[in-house]
């Protein structure tokens, strides 16, 4: 669709939601105001209602009061007790107290029988009115006296049938005993069949406790007369509405009318003078090469148009940019047409990340390496801690062009932990020392304390020579890094240069330092293993000898125990040879003697 035809839409649209919007605004005033009329009406004849049922109501509430009083009245229940019972002869010789004794509960209850007959008796509205009295039992209420039903006395008012409150559709008689229960007065709407003309209609009864007899008394009236005034009310604003309607739809088409009119001739001169500007944006769009515009307006067409042109002069800049970016050149010369111009912004941001993620990666590519380097050197060199600091010290110092550097491994002993010096590297020669520095002393000693990368600047020449150990050069900037595994320090790295160290090259000796934790954790467990197999050799040569040496002590003793045995059983052969040379002789002696 064209820019005219919108254009004339979109204003006949306008106008005819600014009718719409105003007549919508009107009619619903109308409305409201006319439904806040009816519910005022409606709630002023309900009021009406209430209060003229009310008064009703309070009539028949008296009468009852009255009659409850005579019930209580001895003197009027004798002479109810004395008409009742006149011919009975036997009554003249009973006293006064003999007689309230006897009767008075019966006469009593004929006398309220009496006040519920009058009120059964009692018209109003014409005789359209009546009452009806029920007691307050529940769940459901017993009726008393009904002055339109008198058959549904001494009857439970419970049924389907007396289900027929409005609101919620519940028993009627029930809701009018609780709620006089529990404030002494009951106000029910609800629906029930006309006497007169059978129809259906909406009805209100205000119900009243009498609580020393526990009567609810009740009336009622119709509320069809309300129904209807509220009816004629809704009409009357239903005609005002519809001619209202009427009104504004004539309105809204003789105002669309004008408005297209006017749009379309406006439009059309407009749409003109952008169709040039269009054709120029649309080449743009494309990438085309775009000539400048000349023109000659000074309205917004005109600067419109300026700004066309600025926009073709800026392209070409963005071209020989992008151009310039895209073979490597980052350092090509480029400034925005403006501060708030973001596409030139965006393109120095660009270029700003390139650089950026190329810095990054360079960083990134020299600690893949160094760290693949380092992880061949920690892995061919795990014979001794010596050679495999020495040749990590010395690849370190080339890798990182550091002026000094030292390692550190940790000696336990019972009485404390020292840290020896292992390994040092300083201007390009290897320096045998002798040096251990107990925990705590020094620089070294406090990174062990601490746990973390010390880093110092601009050191006193005095204080390095204390401090580290380094020999007689004066670095400006030391770093000791703990060699930690499991949260363990089994060494310390200690580097010093000339120069500052980038945040790059600290983290990577950083993670250096944990790989060599742990390769000298493992080395040290080797050496360790190593010296406790050769001693568990060595005491196993050992026990062979002694093995030996008891093998053959055993052998002798056994042999020793065979000439023992031999011995032993010779002994007893010359024992028992003589035992029976001895029997012989004492034989022979015998032989003799006899």
């Amino acid at each position: 669709m064209k820019l005219e035809s919108k254009i004339t839409l979109v204003t006949c649209g306008l106008l005819l939601a600014v009718a719409l919007l105003v007549g919508s605004t009107s009619i619903y005033t109308i409305h409201h105001q006319g439904q806040r009329e009816i519910n005022s009406l409606r709630v002023t004849e309900f009021e009406k209602i209430k209060s003229h049922l009310k008064d009703i109501v309070e009539v028949a509430f008296g009468l009852a009061e009255s009659y409850h009083g005579l019930s209580q009245d001895d003197q009027y229940v004798l002479e109810t007790i004395l008409k009742k019972k006149l011919a009975d002869t036997t009554l003249a010789a009973l006293s006064e107290d003999e007689l309230l004794s006897a009767y008075g509960e019966e006469a009593r209850q004929m006398i309220l029988e009496e006040g519920l007959t009058m009120l059964s008796q009692l018209r109003f509205e014409e005789g359209n009115g009546y009452f009806w009295v029920t007691d307050n039992t529940m769940p459901y209420p017993t009726m008393l006296m009904h002055a339109a039903k008198p058959d549904l006395a001494g009857k439970v008012m419970k049924g389907k049938q007396y289900h027929v409150e409005k609101y919620k559709g519940i028993n009627i008689y029930q809701a009018r005993a609780q709620t006089c229960n529990a404030k002494g007065e009951a106000f029910i709407e609800y629906v029930i069949e006309k006497p007169e003309t059978g129809e259906v209609e909406e009805k209100i009864s205000y119900s009243h406790l009498y609580k020393p007899l526990g009567w609810v008394i009740s009336s009622g009236v119709y509320t069809d007369k309300v129904t209807k005034m509220v009816a004629q009310k809704e009409e009357e604003i239903n005609q005002l509405t519809l001619q209202l309607l009427l009104y504004m739809a004539i309105f809204t088409g003789i105002l669309c009318i004008i408005g297209f009119i006017v749009t379309y001739r406006f439009s059309n001169n407009l749409t003109q003078a952008i169709t040039h500007v269009k054709d120029r944006l649309k080449s743009l769009a494309l990438g085309h090469k775009v000539a400048l515009i000349t023109h000659h307006r000074k309205d917004e067409i005109g600067e419109m148009t300026q700004s066309l042109n600025s926009l073709v002069l800026g392209f070409d800049t963005y071209i020989a940019f992008a151009k310039e970016i895209g073979q490597g050149n980052l350092n090509y010369p480029f400034e925005p047409l403006s501060e708030e111009d973001i596409l030139g912004n965006e393109l120095l941001q660009m270029r700003t990340n390139l650089q950026k993620t190329t810095e990054e990666d360079r960083k990134r590519n020299w600690s893949t390496e160094g760290m693949a380097m380092f992880g061949d050197i920690l892995r061919k060199h795990q014979g001794t801690i010596q050679s495999l600091c020495d040749e990590v010290l010395k690849t370190l110092a080339h890798y990182l062009n550091i002026n000094q550097g030292a390692i550190y491994i940790t000696e336990e002993s019972e009485e404390q932990v020292q840290l020896k010096l292992i390994s040092i590297y300083a201007y390009q020669r290897k320096k045998h020392m002798e040096q251990v520095i107990s925990v705590g002393e020094g620089l070294v000693g406090q990174c062990y304390l601490e746990k973390e990368t010390t880093l110092m600047y601009e050191i006193p020449e005095s204080y390095v020579k204390i401090t580290s150990g380094l020999g007689k050069a004066t670095p400006t900037n030391i770093a000791l890094i703990p060699m930690k595994y499991n949260d363990a320090i089994c060494g310390v790295l200690e580097m010093a240069s000339f120069r500052q160290w980038e945040p790059h090259e600290l983290e990577f000796v950083e993670k250096l330092c944990e790989s060599m934790g742990a390769t000298v954790s493992a080395v040290k467990v080797n050496e360790t293993t190593r010296y406790l197999l050769e001693q568990a050799q060595q005491m196993t040569e050992e026990l062979k000898a002694q093995e030996e040496e008891l093998r053959q002590n055993q052998e002798e003793m056994q042999a020793s125990q065979e000439e023992m045995i031999r011995n032993q059983k010779e002994l007893e052969e010359q024992n028992e040879a003589l035992r029976q040379e001895l029997i012989s002789l004492q034989s022979t002696t015998g032989h003799a003697n006899g």
